[in-house]
């Protein structure tokens, strides 16, 4: 395809992007058209090159340390989000040996236990497994990403792809919620597309231990990094006959082993497919994936910068007839996204990060472009204003990013653990739960959790009743029970009838 039939086609998807998503359709479109025009159409009297020194480096480093550690500093200890408080009950119960063998606790992957009680073996604390390590996975993620774009597109790309990896508000978004299993897993992946991409048997061989581990780490890494593997040893021509043959029947037998691990989601495969992807769910069922949508995607922080770019890229891949791993990743990811497929919203973590590796290649010709039209010293100017603005957009939306839970509220539920932990502690709004699981030190009822557990209608029932029938359907959890009142006036609490007050928001409901 030429230059021009690829204008054509990314003017086709610009349109439709800026229409479709965009809050400010018709600004986000002459943005795009123009980047479209300089990296496709525009053709400088004089050709040149374009290099950034690798002490660059340095500024997403920076800005990504700076980002991860800022909520901290702003408002305590736990200031990250809804998960949170699950991964600190796992750590919890690591310590303490009660979650049994390695393979049976149903609430957390194998995976994240090997890694937690390895952690935790060593000597490290909790703020330390939950956060430090966290943190350390988000940086591998960075360097896998220059380490790849390195790879496809030169070094300068790479520099490029990591400073957006720095400022992308979507990958923070994804730190910010607490998404440890889902980090752990993407950075396997990409570890895993970097050690196939050296092309030697050394790396290859480490290739299928990760894979397991991804298997056991995180379900939606493991399904989309399966799928891209094999799509990309039928398509990639480099590969000979009978290793295509031997790396097919390898995932095939690993991706039977994932679908047999977890035969929720073989169910829901087939659900989907014999629904025409029009299966949905509720809280207490399978879910789509706590997440930001798609229309949000494409309105928040970075994305409306890089997104062009990155198509630029992609055209040009397909121009030149060259498939990568990432490519493939990327078109499953938009797939699995546009027909609503299971935990959709969490996959478009990784169609970001896939954007960003090819966000690179297309800025590095586009400065190389303007600086040719210009000087040396006007693209200095240029490049600085055009990167500091998205990087000061994305520090107005981290700082916006405020806590679910106050430190305050924290520390009052860690108070909580001083009363008799036998009694089980209900929660009528899955608002708290996270919090309460993790940090008071009780066994949790509440919406969707618990040992004891309602089905939606009850809950429904429960949420609609007067105070009497709230009583007399509270006696099927076998009180004595705790119960927590986040202060809403949901419970209307009178001392001597069922409800004893222990603290500020809790009490012990002993009515049978």
């Amino acid at each position: 395809m030429s230059n021009k039939i690829n204008f054509a086609i990314y003017i086709f998807l610009s349109l439709f992007l800026s229409f479709s998503f965009s809050v400010n359709g018709l600004w986000y479109f002459i943005f795009s058209a123009f980047i479209g025009f300089v990296v496709l159409l525009y053709k400088p009297q004089v050709d040149g090159g374009f290099s950034i020194s690798k002490y660059f480096l340095i500024i997403p480093l920076s800005i990504f340390l700076i980002s991860r550690l800022l909520p901290f500093i702003l408002y305590g200890p736990h200031p990250l989000g809804y998960d949170t408080g699950f991964y600190k009950y796992n750590i919890n119960q690591e310590r303490s040996h009660n979650l049994g063998g390695l393979f049976s606790s149903v609430d957390e992957s194998t995976g994240s236990r090997i890694i937690t009680e390895t952690l935790v073996n060593i000597g490290f604390s909790d703020q330390a497994i939950m956060y430090g390590f966290y943190i350390f996975v988000g940086a591998l993620i960075g360097l896998f990403i220059y380490l790849l774009a390195k790879i496809y597109f030169g070094e300068t790309a790479a520099i490029f792809s990591v400073f957006a990896y720095s400022i992308s508000f979507v990958q923070y978004l994804a730190f910010w919620n607490m998404f440890w299993k889902n980090a752990v897993g993407l950075c396997l992946s990409l570890l895993i597309f970097l050690l196939i991409e050296k092309n030697k048997l050394v790396y290859f061989l480490a290739v299928l231990p990760l894979i397991v581990a991804v298997i056991i780490t995180h379900k939606t890494s493991a399904f989309l990094l399966i799928l891209s593997l094999a799509l990309y040893a039928v398509l990639n021509k480099k590969i000979k006959n009978s290793y295509k043959i031997l790396s097919i029947a390898a995932l095939s037998a690993l991706g039977m082993t994932f679908l047999f691990i977890n035969k929720d989601i073989t169910l829901y495969i087939w659900q989907q497919v014999n629904s025409g992807f029009k299966t949905y769910y509720d809280f207490f069922s399978v879910k789509e994936g706590i997440f930001i949508d798609t229309y949000q995607f494409f309105n928040i922080g970075f994305s409306f910068f890089y997104i062009p770019f990155a198509l630029l890229t992609i055209l040009s891949l397909f121009k030149n007839r060259k498939i990568n791993q990432v490519l493939i990743y990327l078109s499953i990811c938009v797939f699995i996204i546009l027909a609503k497929f299971i935990f959709y919203k969490r996959v478009l973590i990784f169609l970001d990060i896939s954007l960003l590796i090819f966000f690179g290649y297309s800025f590095s010709i586009f400065v190389e472009k303007i600086k040719i039209a210009t000087s040396e010293r006007y693209i200095k100017v240029f490049l600085f204003i055009l990167l500091f603005s998205p990087t000061f957009l994305f520090f107005i939306n981290v700082t916006n990013q405020k806590p679910l839970i106050s430190k305050e509220e924290i520390k009052s539920i860690e108070d909580f653990r001083t009363i008799t932990p036998i009694l089980r502690l209900f929660t009528y709004n899955s608002y708290y739960t996270p919090w309460l699981y993790g940090f008071s030190g009780h066994k949790i009822i509440a919406p969707g959790w618990g040992d004891d557990k309602w089905d939606f209608k009850k809950w429904q029932i429960f949420w609609g009743s007067n105070m009497e029938n709230k009583k007399e359907m509270l006696a099927d959890f076998r009180p004595p029970i705790l119960i927590y009142d986040n202060g809403d006036g949901f419970f209307q609490f009178n001392e001597g009838s069922c409800f004893t007050k222990i603290k500020n928001n809790l009490y012990v409901f002993s009515c049978q």
